[in-house]
């Protein structure tokens, strides 16, 4: 009689294609949870994304004509990102440095992205005209 130890079979492991890396996916809903139930992430990037002198068609691919526009005269602010935000300057001149983080100078034609939860002074230094859009 064969001892039931020998008789019970490993499972078959079963190959899933075409389905997103659970890690992945795991990390975009812890994070996404976090800023939902916590609000803004403070350990996220801290850091601004400046781009130079993009080019026009870049700039039509990203929709940015169609965004809309704000104005910002010379003054000096704090501000909180609640949602990531890209921005595109039109003309003036801003000095933006992170919490904790370097300053960047943003100039007209510079494209920047501040990433959710980063805190940051802005020292807008001649009156400030930009495109922007929330994410």
């Amino acid at each position: 009689m064969a001892s039931l130890a020998n008789s019970v079979r490993a499972p078959v492991p079963r190959v899933a294609f075409n389905r997103p890396d659970p890690a992945r996916l795991c990390s975009r809903f812890v994070a996404r949870s976090m800023v939902e139930s916590h609000g803004a992430v403070a350990a996220w990037p801290s850091h601004i994304i400046v781009k130079h002198s993009y080019s026009i068609d870049k700039l039509k691919k990203k929709g940015v004509p169609t965004w809309p526009t704000t104005s910002v005269e010379a003054k000096t602010f704090s501000r909180t990102y609640e949602r990531n935000e890209d921005c595109y300057i039109l003309q003036g001149k801003a000095l933006v440095t992170p919490e904790g983080g370097e300053p960047t100078q943003l100039v007209p034609g510079d494209f920047a992205t501040f990433p959710v939860g980063m805190a940051a002074t802005w020292e807008v230094t001649e009156p400030l005209r930009k495109h922007y859009r929330m994410h």
